[in-house]
């Protein structure tokens, strides 16, 4: 059966807020930093602070896969890696 949940004290709900907040702030900072990897690695690559022959480049990596995936051969790609 359904219960209904009791309600929650102005303290409770602020804590459960400033967790949601935090999470949040969290969640974003940690995609700014994958944000910032990889436009770090773009930009070391592309001015040849890395060798991109070795390293490539993310732009050039999803271009390789998007073409993989038009001619239909990533799959197999993917299982023979697997």
């Amino acid at each position: 059966m359904y219960k209904e949940r009791p309600a929650l004290s102005p303290e409770r709900e602020l804590y459960l807020k400033a967790i949601r907040r935090r999470r949040r702030g969290v969640l974003a900072a940690r995609l700014a930093i994958l944000f910032l990897f990889f436009a770090f690695w773009e930009l070391a690559a592309r001015y040849g602070l890395i060798d991109p022959f070795i390293m490539s480049q993310p732009s050039r990596i999803l271009a390789a896969i998007a073409d993989l995936y038009r001619q239909g051969e990533l799959f197999t790609h993917i299982g023979i890696s697997c």
